[in-house]
């Protein structure tokens, strides 16, 4: 089983939301550069307070600071083991949460050999061509010229005779009329000889 490891999240204070890893077997917070976790606040000592790790544990100690080191709500009058959860206050205006980090080293080991599976794109065959399908042809190209014709509708021959007949008696209406005008014109205006100078009648 893997040794626990650990981290402090800040939650109020100059940097809200910062991580600090606890990978050192003793790590020094305070506001002077040469601390390892350095923290810029005017309530922070210079050398505040150090961690030191016993075992699977840290153990929290105060350095003689001015505004003192506090776990949750106590003041640390000498050294104190850290469970997670823990709430560190530095001062009046920097809270520290101390936390366990659940670490599976199995979950993070990929066998190369699945790997390469994955990234290797895999080239579906492409799907079989669709065969040519003719559009189903026409209903009148099927067949000889003569089922072409049978399936025409046709006019009966007594409708045409008909037509002829009718427009032959028009034709014929209208010439009538057209000669009797024109005899009615030469008699109203006594023209028949004028017209017609072989009638023996005339002059």
């Amino acid at each position: 089983m893997p040794a626990p490891s650990f981290q402090f999240t800040m939650r109020t204070g100059p940097a809200p939301g910062k991580v600090f890893a606890l990978t050192q077997a003793e790590i020094s917070i305070g506001r002077d550069v040469s601390n390892d976790f350095i923290i810029n606040d005017v309530e922070v000592s210079r050398r505040h307070a150090r961690m030191v790790l016993q075992g699977t544990q840290y153990v929290l100690e105060d350095l003689g600071s001015t505004n003192g080191t506090f776990v949750n709500g106590q003041r640390l009058a000498g050294p104190h083991v850290l469970r997670p959860g823990d709430i560190v206050l530095l001062g009046e205006n920097v809270t520290l949460v101390f936390e366990e980090v659940q670490f599976d080293p199995d979950a993070t080991v990929a066998s190369p050999a699945l790997s390469a599976a994955q990234s290797v794109p895999v080239n579906e065959a492409p799907p079989p061509p669709v065969a040519y399908q003719p559009p189903p042809p026409d209903a009148y190209s099927q067949g000889p010229t003569g089922d072409l014709e049978g399936k025409l509708p046709q006019q009966p021959a007594e409708r045409n005779w008909t037509s002829i007949i009718l427009l032959g008696c028009g034709c014929l209406t209208i010439v009538c009329l057209v000669v009797l005008g024109a005899l009615w014109y030469i008699d109203a205006n006594y023209l028949w000889c004028t017209v017609f100078p072989f009638i023996p009648a005339c002059p």
